[in-house]
This record gives C-alpha cells, sequence and structure tokens, in this order.
C-alpha cells in the first residue's frame, strides 16, 4: 500500500517538474551582444574603476570613446587606453551633476 502511494505521488509529480524545466529552458533570458564599432561611446566616471574598463573594453571594441570625469587622473586614463588599444581617446573635464559645465564641455564633441 505505501509503494502504490508513493507511486502515485511521482507520477503527479512528474508533469509538474517536467514543466518546471521546460519553462527554464523556453523562458531562460539570454544575452544580447551589441555591437559598437563606429558608435561613439561617451562614458562618465572613466578616470578609474568601472568607468575606465569600460572605456578600455569600447575602445578595444572599435567604438568612438569619449571619458568625462572631474579626476585629475583622465590624462592618465587617455593614455593608458591609448596604450592597451591603440585608439584615439577624446578626453574631457567636468562635474557630472552640473549639467551646464558638461554641456560647455562637450562642444565640439557631438553634432546634432
Amino acid at each position: 500500500m505505501a509503494y502504490t502511494n508513493l507511486s502515485l505521488l511521482a507520477l503527479c509529480m512528474l508533469p509538474t517538474f517536467i514543466l518546471i524545466i521546460f519553462l527554464k529552458l523556453i523562458l531562460r533570458p539570454h544575452p544580447t551582444k551589441i555591437p559598437i564599432k563606429s558608435r561613439h561611446v561617451f562614458i562618465t566616471g572613466s578616470s578609474s574603476g568601472i568607468g575606465l574598463a569600460l572605456a578600455r573594453q569600447a575602445a578595444a571594441e572599435g567604438a568612438l570613446v569619449t571619458i568625462l570625469a572631474l579626476d585629475y587622473n583622465l590624462e592618465e586614463a587617455k593614455t593608458s587606453i591609448k596604450l592597451s588599444t591603440g585608439a584615439d581617446v577624446i578626453m574631457l573635464k567636468a562635474e557630472v551633476c552640473d549639467f551646464g559645465a558638461v554641456k560647455e564641455a562637450d562642444q565640439g564633441v557631438f553634432v546634432a
């Protein structure tokens, strides 16, 4: 009797597990690769850390990179990207929180 109940429970649970596995395979998010070659990438806070790594990766993939930061290491970051990727980088110094300063810094970089 116990084996019969256990078998019945297993038969009832089997479709549920199959459905869960099927849904995980179908609804799993798939990463999307967006090509950035020949695009203009504008990265703020790019004098160090994640911003610098993103700028280096974008330059390596063939994007035109503009880096913007208030930090004085910006020239060093530009040189680092140039040495590691061979790509030219546009460098802007401005306080990101000040919209007027950013707008003034990017005059001539972006053409409407």
